[in-house]
């Protein structure tokens, strides 16, 4: 009697970023589960049994990608005044989406035609943004921010943007070839949205 095949603990991480080289290499027809499994030397039913079809792979990037940032999220030092928290709370965003450029590509693109997300999905996705919407609740109730209380949500959002445009542009190539340059970017205008932000700012 032949030996069931086993697996690695970690083969959904590697499915995901499988997944991910191949759509970030040679576009979105190269996802199927044939290539990802050749991609890892499994067989399709290993990918069947732990995620499912085709959808479901990209549906599980998608998360993996969001997961990632939580994670990054979660190790900010809650301990760190809110504008040196919120900086932080930036850097983390930037640096998830350096490390896994093709989680987020499916994150905030459809670059699949098979996958579009579900209202599970947005939700699950959308509550990295709280630990956002917090920190910044926190800097105006400190004084650092000069907003109302009630319009942290809408500032989050703005800062977010803010974050995601220079990221993108950073993984597009069009910040130049200097490695600092993300982080040099996001660092500065972080800073001057801040200081936007601040009723009497102080000199530089």
């Amino acid at each position: 009697m032949a030996r069931p095949r086993t697996y690695p603990e970690d083969l959904h991480q590697q499915l995901v970023d499988a997944a991910g080289r191949l759509l970030a290499a040679e576009g979105p027809h190269a996802v199927t589960t044939r290539r990802v499994a050749a991609e890892l030397g499994c067989s399709t039913a290993a990918i069947y049994r732990e995620l499912g079809g085709k959808e479901a792979l990209v549906r599980a990037m998608y998360r993996e990608g969001f997961r990632r940032l939580a994670d990054r999220q979660a190790a900010v030092d809650p301990a760190l005044p809110p504008l040196a928290r919120l900086a932080a709370m930036a850097r983390a965003y930037q640096d998830a989406a350096l490390a896994s450029p093709h989680l987020y590509t499916v994150m905030f693109e459809r670059p699949v035609p098979e996958f579009e997300p579900d209202e599970a999905d947005v939700i699950e996705a959308l509550g990295t943004l709280q630990g956002l919407v917090d920190v910044v609740a926190d800097a105006i109730a400190a004084g650092d921010l000069a907003a109302d209380p009630a319009d942290a949500g809408d500032v989050a959002v703005r800062l977010w943007a803010l974050n995601h445009g220079i990221t993108s542009l950073a993984i597009a190539g069009m910040l130049g070839p200097d490695p600092e340059a993300p982080r040099r970017h996001l660092d500065a205008a972080m800073d001057m949205a801040a200081r936007g932000l601040v009723a009497d700012p102080p000199p530089r």
